[in-house]
């Protein structure tokens, strides 16, 4: 999946009222039992929002915000304007936004409305229908003939899936351009009462709107030099984590259920999710983040009568971060084994990324009698054939066995200076060739691919040390 991003706006409502003030607002709506209003507003002072933008604010006149859209509660019991009351309201001011929004993307992407094919429109906080979808063409001018498609009620992540639906329709049709509208008016479902999570909820939403205008990679502006793009997109559900957030429609709105455990949830499970896996590295959809793999380096040779030392540097980024690699790689005189250090310095103390190195070993056929992985340890233990993908958590070596050629190739990873163990990937690279029996997959080599989340000291630095060497004796891995 590839989508193109030739333009990306946003807009917010008019008025907007500053966080201290919505606090005291809350007051008046039974966010807290009497006597805790320091507890509301130490709530609202820890979100750090200093203003947040509503449809319902009115115009305050001298005072420093007005609205009239929800009463003062009467008693415990009072829960505001129904659900009804609150979907008229979304019908009447959803539209605006969602048409400010994409007029400034189009804008923003020198695309003139009619050429428009694909309209999708997400929104978790209000129905109506003929809903904002009619609106955007009608007041746009999009052709009548754009085709519409709504993502709904998804929550949070609803925009990820409306950029997924946009990829995919995208790629459909090599002219197609798509535009992509999400419009949410939070402050619609404010809820009363002192319920911890809908008080949480009540301090942090607000109103607003974007667009994004996008192509495939078919379309002339497709994949176009500097251009912003969505190379992929990923779902993953975390186990027993449903009860933890939820998005229910009440009589008197739409209620959340937001557990104070999301961000352990998030914080325990995230980096198996954000890391590059061994599947994405290769199937070739990694994204690579910095310039290293496709730069020039700079290059040294040192040798004397012991050992040669080619050394390569680079000053470079990782999205965007910038820092020094350094790479040594020394073969003493009459040795069998390559020493390769990779350095990394520069490296501000918050660096987390996910570095991997790639050794490509050819000639050695895959799924074959006598051809396998191997621990390293000792005479080592197989672990699988050469054909296979590995992921081999905390491994700091790994063995490749040719028992026809004799061959026995070994990577070792010494521990990194500084941040925990890594592991390796191992993966074939195949080609594909047509014979008379059709297309087939040919394999070429073997990856093995060490990585490692690259932690710095407290000097910026990072680095760690590789030994590859080759036994060709007669016998070499020869133990099964």
């Amino acid at each position: 999946m590839s989508l193109t991003i030739l333009g990306i706006a946003t807009a917010a409502p008019q008025r907007q009222i500053a966080q201290t003030d919505a606090a005291d607002l809350a007051t008046a709506f039974a966010n807290a039992q009497p006597g805790h209003e320091r507890t509301l507003a130490a709530i609202y002072r820890q979100t750090r929002i200093r203003t947040r933008g509503s449809v319902l604010l009115d115009d305050p006149g001298t005072r420093p915000y007005a609205q009239s859209f929800f009463p003062v509660a009467d008693g415990p019991e009072f829960a505001g304007p129904t659900t009804a009351e609150r979907m008229q309201r979304y019908a009447a001011e959803a539209g605006p936004l969602a048409i400010a929004a994409s007029r400034r993307a189009l804008d923003a992407a020198s695309t003139p409305p009619a050429s428009v094919t694909h309209l999708v429109t997400c929104s978790c906080t209000g129905f109506a229908n003929p809903g904002v979808d009619l609106e955007i063409i009608a007041a746009l001018g999009l052709a009548p003939t754009v085709s519409r498609t709504h993502v709904g009620f998804m929550g949070c992540h609803g925009a990820f899936n409306a950029i997924r639906v946009a990829a995919a329709l995208a790629a459909s049709e090599v002219q197609g351009v798509v535009l992509v509208v999400c419009v949410e008016l939070c402050s619609l479902h404010f809820q009363y009462g002192s319920r911890s999570d809908l008080v949480v909820a009540n301090s942090i939403f607000a109103d607003g709107a974007g667009a994004v205008v996008g192509v495939g990679p078919g379309h002339p502006r497709g994949g176009r030099q500097g251009a912003w793009a969505v190379a992929r997109q990923w779902s993953r559900l975390v186990p027993e984590s449903t009860g933890e957030m939820g998005w229910t429609i009440g009589d008197h709105g739409f209620e959340m259920n937001l557990s104070a455990r999301v961000p352990s949830v998030i914080s325990r499970t995230i980096r198996e999710f954000v890391d590059a896996a061994l599947a994405d590295v290769a199937e070739g959809m990694a994204q690579e983040r910095g310039d290293f793999a496709s730069g020039s380096y700079a290059a040294t040779l040192r040798q004397d009568a012991d050992r040669a030392t080619v050394m390569l540097g680079r000053d470079g980024n990782a999205w965007g971060i910038p820092f020094r690699l350094e790479k040594t790689i020394t073969l003493a005189r009459g040795g069998a084994a390559f020493e390769i250090v990779y350095t990394l310095s520069g490296l501000p103390a918050d660096f987390r990324q996910h570095l991997a190195v790639e050794f490509n070993f050819a000639g050695m056929p895959a799924n074959a009698e006598g051809r396998f992985f191997h621990d390293a340890d000792g005479p080592g233990r197989p672990l699988g054939d050469l054909g296979d993908r590995l992921d081999l958590v905390g491994a700091a070596r790994l063995g490749l066995v040719d028992g026809w050629l004799g061959i026995d190739a070994r990577l070792e990873c010494a521990p990194p200076t500084a941040g925990g163990p890594g592991g390796i990937w191992t993966f074939p690279i195949r080609s594909v060739s047509q014979s008379e029996g059709g297309f087939e997959l040919v394999h070429q080599s073997v990856v093995v691919m060490p990585h490692w989340i690259v932690t710095p000291d407290a000097t910026g630095r990072w680095s760690v040390t590789l030994r590859l060497s080759i036994d060709q004796r007669p016998d070499a891995g020869r133990a099964t």
